[in-house]
């Protein structure tokens, strides 16, 4: 887990270096097309928008670069009727202010909106909101811009976010596996009663935080599978693949952990009874730990991209025959008391429905 943290930090300061490098250098190529190509005048809007579309995802850029767009286009349009119909510039600067900040709270601008008053402010106070060519001059400065962002997001590292899932899924692989070997020992062992209570305890808190893992790696998938979209780079083909695998992984863990969960209860309840339950007999305690060994192999398995799916048809082919001897022998077997056959009956029930929905 230490050597997981550093790489995360590391990778994090790589992200940021890049992105700042990005963003330096979309901000000067966008200055440079506009002053020295298409010989603008402080041409302020351009390098503004190329380095507010280095965003997390091309996908994201794309967005921002229509929401940009559209708001500073409507800033000018707000601006230039304004100043048409008020002809006193502050009362201009106020009533283009206020109808830019109605417009936009539009929802389709998104967090955008923000910027039509702030450009209908810009216009009014710089003198270019009267002047047709200078209105027309800042919507072109600013598709120079965007088009240089979303170039340079796209075309250097674009941002592929998949180190995130992997060490996600890996977190769920190593607290269900390490869980389920947990219980196995347990079950393998002579109860101790004096431990027994702790352990539970500590079983269950487990198996809480399997669900809490579940749920920060449907998180990091979703951003993998975002990173993904448009992405030029050619790690991007595998990536797509590996976050199928562990999108359906996880799926599929999350769907069977509330019977794993279950199973983990039943152990628990088998070496530290409580009425009306009894402590499991030996041999249902030794067929129970084989077979959580064998759910577990069936989790970590998935959970690596890089395993096989013969590999993983084998580990669910051994499991089905760890939960067949377990069946036959509470079914087999003649327990001591109606209390042992009910902690036996309640190992039996979540472990047969946990493979099925694992599998």
């Amino acid at each position: 887990m230490r050597w997981t943290r550093q790489s995360v930090s590391r990778d994090r300061t790589i992200e940021a270096l890049v992105v700042s490098a990005k963003m330096a250098g979309a901000a000067a190529a966008a200055w440079i097309l506009a002053v020295e190509l298409l010989s603008m005048t402080e041409p302020f809007l351009a390098p503004y928008a190329a380095v507010f579309l280095i965003d997390v995802t091309i996908s994201r850029s794309l967005r921002s670069a229509a929401e940009q767009i559209a708001t500073v286009s409507a800033g000018v349009l707000v601006a230039a009727l304004v100043v048409r119909v008020v002809g006193d510039p502050s009362a201009a600067l106020a009533v283009s202010v206020f109808i830019g900040a109605l417009v936009g709270r539009w929802s389709k601008f998104g967090t955008s909106g923000i910027w039509i008053p702030v450009t209908a402010l810009l216009m009014v106070t710089y003198g270019s909101a009267s002047d047709p060519v200078a209105l027309l001059d800042r919507i072109i400065e600013l598709a120079v811009g965007a088009a240089v962002g979303l170039a340079v997001n796209a075309l250097a590292a674009p941002p592929l976010y998949w180190r995130e899932s992997q060490n996600a899924v890996e977190s769920v692989s190593s607290a269900a596996g390490s869980l389920l070997r947990d219980v196995a020992r347990g079950l393998d062992l002579e109860p101790d009663r004096s431990a027994v209570d702790d352990r539970s305890s500590q079983w269950r808190a487990r198996s809480d935080a399997v669900r809490v893992e579940v749920r920060r790696a449907q998180a990091a998938l979703m951003w993998t599978d975002e990173s993904t979209r448009g992405n030029l780079r050619r790690s991007a083909v595998p990536t797509r693949v590996s976050h199928r695998w562990w999108k359906a992984t996880v799926g599929a863990i999350d769907s069977s952990w509330t019977e794993c969960g279950e199973f983990v209860d039943a152990a628990a309840v088998g070496l530290d009874p409580v009425p009306p339950f009894h402590p499991l007999e030996d041999d249902v305690r030794v067929a129970g730990a084989g077979f959580a060994r064998a759910l577990a192999d069936v989790v970590e398995g998935r959970c690596d991209a890089h395993r096989t799916q013969a590999d993983v048809v084998d580990r669910v082919a051994a499991a089905e025959e760890r939960l067949a001897t377990l069946v036959h022998v509470v079914v087999a077997s003649e327990q001591e008391s109606a209390g042992a056959t009910m902690s036996a009956g309640r190992l039996v029930g979540p472990a047969t429905a946990a493979l099925r929905a694992l599998t």
